[in-house]
């Protein structure tokens, strides 16, 4: 198990296994790449499944990864988890 120093905000503490180690990975270090979440937090090379597979649920708790490509390195991408934005109501 691996010591975080951030814990998650609330409302994403329900989420465990894999998508957990995910979130907790690029929530205390925000624009990891993807081959360094594989090599020092998840076993696999399947990262951005595991990330596709939270989306939904992301979504509904008012949260999103936001993934941008690093430049020369094929399929890993700088990581960051944001707040959804909500709407303005009038």
């Amino acid at each position: 198990m691996h010591k975080f120093e951030l814990n998650l905000p609330a409302e994403l503490d329900s989420i465990r296994g894999k998508g957990r180690i995910l979130l907790l990975a690029v929530w205390n270090f925000p624009d990891i790449k993807t081959h360094d979440i594989v090599g020092l937090f998840l076993p696999c090379n399947n990262v951005h499944s595991n990330s596709y597979r939270l989306k939904t649920r992301l979504a509904l708790l008012g949260w999103r990864f936001d993934k941008r490509p690093v430049e020369g390195r094929c399929k890993s991408h700088y990581w960051r988890l944001v707040q959804i934005e909500k709407p303005e109501q009038g």
